[in-house]
C-alpha cells in the first residue's frame, strides 16, 4: 500500500501498516482509513463477546458470541458457540448480518 493512495478495500494488515507509518499519511488518507474502519465495524457494533444471538434465517442456531475478528481481506466475522442441548458447544463462523442479538 503506497502512502499516496489508499486501496478501495485494504486488508487489516495494510491498514495497520499504514497507521504505523502515520507520519507519511495525509490528513485525507487518515480520514479515509478512519471512515473505512468505522464502516467495517458498523455491522458488529451491537455484538460483543458474550452476546446471545441466533441465526436470522435457515437452520436454527441459538448461541453466544465467542469471538469477533477480521479476515485477511478485512471482512468481519463472528464466532458463535451453540447453547442448544442438541448441539451444545458447536462453533460456527458467521458474517454479522447473518445473526441477530436476542434476550433469553
Amino acid at each position: 500500500m503506497s502512502s499516496s493512495k489508499i486501496m478501495i478495500k485494504p486488508t487489516v494488515l495494510q491498514l495497520t501498516e499504514a497507521l504505523a507509518r502515520g507520519s507519511h499519511l495525509s490528513t485525507a488518507e487518515r480520514l479515509e482509513i478512519h471512515q473505512f474502519v468505522r464502516r467495517m465495524m458498523a455491522p458488529v457494533s451491537s455484538f460483543q463477546i458474550g452476546s446471545l444471538v441466533e441465526k436470522r434465517a435457515g437452520y436454527r442456531f441459538p448461541g453466544e458470541i465467542r469471538s469477533i475478528f477480521a479476515t485477511r481481506r478485512g471482512e468481519i466475522r463472528v464466532v458463535a458457540e451453540a447453547d442448544h442441548s442438541e448441539f451444545e458447544g458447536m462453533l460456527h463462523i458467521y458474517m454479522p448480518e447473518q445473526l441477530r442479538k436476542v434476550v433469553r
